[in-house]
């Protein structure tokens, strides 16, 4: 099995874009500069929020850059764990650090939901995780790594110290990645729970 996951990830990373097989290293794409001319950059905002943003960013994308195994089960839940906890560091820092009634809002809402289901694909790993990869493999590794790719590269952004307007702006390519990996699930899965 292990050595059918580094094969797999081998086969993944050949496979897909170069920018993605740089990404499977570790190395992310530089920080957006928004309202920016192609190829000058904004200098990157340095007050706590902005570097708090910044370090949780950085850190959900390096913990969801898995060795994918083949099975969209498996996968999906494997993701979705560092992923909602992603969510839950940027909405505790929007809830330090913000000012805006609605942006602190959605973060104790995003807060309770993204613990319950941490709490639930926790469970479903331990009891699941040995499952074998399934007959397309390859295209669902492949899928669930060019969804990580697109979500890592549109939530990198150059955090403006406005705390309430960058958590917004990185929950929505946030949300969208958690959207299309929901998809491939589905298109790919077989467990019931999952699937739900």
């Amino acid at each position: 099995m292990a050595r059918f996951g580094t094969m797999l990830t081998a086969a993944v990373i050949l496979t897909c874009t170069p920018a993605l097989a740089q990404h499977h290293g570790h190395q992310m794409p530089t920080p957006k500069a928004s309202g920016a001319h192609s190829g000058h950059t904004m200098p990157m905002a340095t007050g706590p929020a902005a570097k708090a943003f910044a370090e949780a960013n950085a850190k959900m994308h390096k913990d969801m850059t898995i060795a994918f195994s083949g099975n969209a089960d498996v996968d999906f839940a494997r993701g979705m764990v560092p992923h909602h906890q992603g969510a839950i560091d940027m909405a505790e820092i929007v809830l330090k650090f913000g000012k805006d009634t609605e942006a602190k809002k959605l973060a104790t809402a995003i807060i309770a939901a993204q613990k319950t289901e941490i709490a639930l694909l926790k469970t479903w790993i331990s009891k699941n995780s040995t499952q074998t990869p399934m007959q397309d493999a390859i295209a669902i590794s492949k899928a669930f790594a060019e969804v990580n790719m697109k979500m890592h590269t549109d939530m990198t952004m150059a955090f403006t110290d406005k705390p309430d307007v960058d958590f917004i702006k990185g929950m929505i390519p946030h949300h969208e990645g958690a959207v299309a990996m929901a998809k491939i699930q589905l298109q790919y899965g077989k467990d019931a729970e999952m699937r739900k």
